[in-house]
């Protein structure tokens, strides 16, 4: 479904659980709605989308939309996000209490991402994400899993607030080729991040 999904251009969305017949009914029937308003927004504007009063949405995957430039997305039921392989993709802002894991690997030209109210948000993964910049996510205190790999321009102002908010909960962290977090040693992370089972440094001394 997924791959059919970034083929057609075409959002994959699940609806929240129903106890009943009529709810799963206009839950799918709100879910073909998204789908089809998804499709009228990126056809109007190309490269920005703003999705807000969604419906009980769980689960959405945008992988691999080729014209995506902006997106912001606000859910109240949004629990897993799927961005990943949106190469033209600079600007990421979500707002959704009950996001718990989200997935921006391979977006080569996003800067910036701001994840506000995100503080049940468990999964992080931004690899690859090479021209990331400025990244927040104030109330991600129960952030288990930061992947990074890859991230060159990341400085150390937009990677140590972050570290300080989830620190406490942090198992894994990979800084892999965040050649700009050189001036952030092991040393600190492990002192903001005392919890670490996994740790990759390797590769942040730049190769010219």
């Amino acid at each position: 479904a997924a791959a059919a999904a970034a083929a057609t251009g075409s959002p994959e969305v699940a609806a929240a659980a129903s106890p009943s017949a009529a709810e799963a009914e206009a839950d799918a029937a709100a879910a073909a709605a998204l789908a089809l308003a998804v499709e009228t927004v990126d056809v109007v504007s190309r490269r920005r989308m703003r999705l807000e009063r969604l419906p009980p949405l769980v689960q959405l995957s945008l992988r691999g939309w080729s014209r995506l430039g902006v997106l912001q997305v606000s859910c109240a039921s949004l629990a897993r996000l799927n961005v990943s392989q949106c190469t033209v993709l600079s600007l990421l802002v979500v707002r959704a209490p009950l996001l718990s894991s989200l997935n921006a690997s391979g977006c080569r030209t996003l800067g910036e991402v701001f994840l506000g109210r995100c503080a049940v948000l468990r999964s992080l993964n931004l690899a690859q994400c090479k021209a990331l910049h400025a990244m927040r996510a104030p109330a991600a205190a129960r952030l288990d899993t930061l992947n990074l790999f890859g991230c060159r321009v990341l400085p150390p102002e937009s990677l140590t607030p972050l570290l300080h908010t989830s620190g406490a909960a942090l198992r894994q962290l990979n800084m892999n080729g965040c050649v700009g977090t050189i001036d952030l040693s092991e040393a600190t992370v492990r002192q903001l991040c005392p919890h670490l089972v996994q740790l990759d440094c390797q590769g942040r001394k730049a190769k010219y």
